[in-house]
């Protein structure tokens, strides 16, 4: 996970949509959410982390769609929040970067620039 947060930090946050509960699609979730997704524009990559337990591997449970423009992801976000692919329904939202992280790509809150 580590990894995708890293790829994340270098994408504006307003290109990203957040897939949820997505379990169920399997290990080739991201195939189905990239065809899914490239209905309302383009798709720059799919991140999906498994999860890695000991000597199991599950599929995952959380993607992050990285569209080609800001207007891909509304167009995404448009279709509401919870969208059928391959006949399971998943919980989409908009990527908002953790304050922690936004504040070290701006060099700081505003407070501590005001101080």
């Amino acid at each position: 996970m580590q990894e995708i947060m890293e790829t994340l930090a270098g994408i504006e946050e307003t290109r990203v949509v957040i897939a949820r509960r997505i379990k169920q699609l399997g290990f080739k979730s991201g195939e189905h959410l990239r065809r899914h997704f490239q209905e309302r524009g383009a798709v720059e990559a799919v991140l999906v982390s498994h999860s890695h337990l000991q000597t199991r591997v599950r599929p995952a449970s959380l993607a992050f769609a990285i569209m080609a423009t800001e207007e891909g992801a509304k167009a995404v976000l448009a279709q509401g929040s919870e969208q059928v692919v391959m006949g399971v329904t998943i919980t989409l939202n908009a990527f908002k970067r953790p304050s922690s992280a936004r504040d070290e790509r701006t060099g700081g809150s505003e407070s501590d620039h005001d101080k």
